[in-house]
């Protein structure tokens, strides 16, 4: 019902005490298309431009920790395995204050800049990335690894060759729930990122606090779609 409401918002002209809106139009969802396509700051085009090197990072990030913990023994591996449990533990909002606090000045004033979002998005979509993969590396075993060295394969091979197209229904299932969580993201973004460069995530937060409704139902049914 909920979404019903919105979609029906986001195309109609205007919506007053009728139960159905009497006239409709698409005029909104064009506009987007076309400020995807032909302006670089875009809400859309800054959700992909933080998202897309966030997804990346994270996962080779998380492929290099969920093999350390899969092939590593002891303390060590519990460690690393509770380390990456803790930004699950932290409330986005209380993230983006550290980083404030932290990157606010020298020597490294990051704050109000892309680089600092992706880095937040990194950390905190992380547990994502590493739990799945550590679930494909914990079925696979080292078996087909120990096989491919023992054929006289080097590590980069098996690597690249055997252990990576093994785990990789993992990868997967990590990208998708990295870019779900990252494109939906308003705590960290709306406190960290650019003034006046936000993405759709954060753009919907706004143009509801504006009293935009029917974009922001727009925008809204486009991430729907997106996620």
């Amino acid at each position: 019902a909920f979404l019903g409401s919105t979609l029906l918002v986001s195309v109609a002209r205007n919506w007053g005490a009728e139960v159905i809106p009497r006239q409709f139009t698409f005029n909104r969802y064009i506009a987007m298309a076309k400020s995807y396509v032909s302006e670089y700051d875009s809400p859309l085009v800054n959700s992909f431009s933080l998202v897309i090197p966030s997804l990346i990072g994270c996962m080779v990030i998380s492929f290099s920790i969920a093999y350390l913990i899969s092939r590593s023994k002891g303390r060590w591996s519990q460690f690393l395995d509770f380390l990456t449990v803790l930004p699950f533990v932290i409330p986005g909002v209380a993230f983006a204050v550290a980083l404030i606090g932290v990157f606010n000045g020298d020597p490294l004033p990051l704050h109000f800049t892309a680089i600092l979002v992706i880095l937040g998005y990194i950390v905190t979509r992380a547990p994502y990335g590493v739990r799945t993969i550590l679930a494909s590396f914990q079925q696979v075993g080292t078996s087909m690894e120990e096989s491919s060295r023992t054929l006289g394969a080097t590590d980069s091979l098996t690597l690249t060759r055997v252990t990576v197209p093994l785990v990789l229904p993992g990868i997967l299932a990590g990208s998708v729930m990295v870019f779900i969580s990252a494109m939906q993201d308003v705590a960290i973004t709306l406190l960290v990122a650019p003034p006046d460069w936000y993405p759709a995530s954060v753009f919907v937060f706004q143009e509801i606090e504006r009293g935009r409704i029917y974009s922001a139902s727009a925008y809204g049914i486009l991430l729907f779609c997106l996620i």
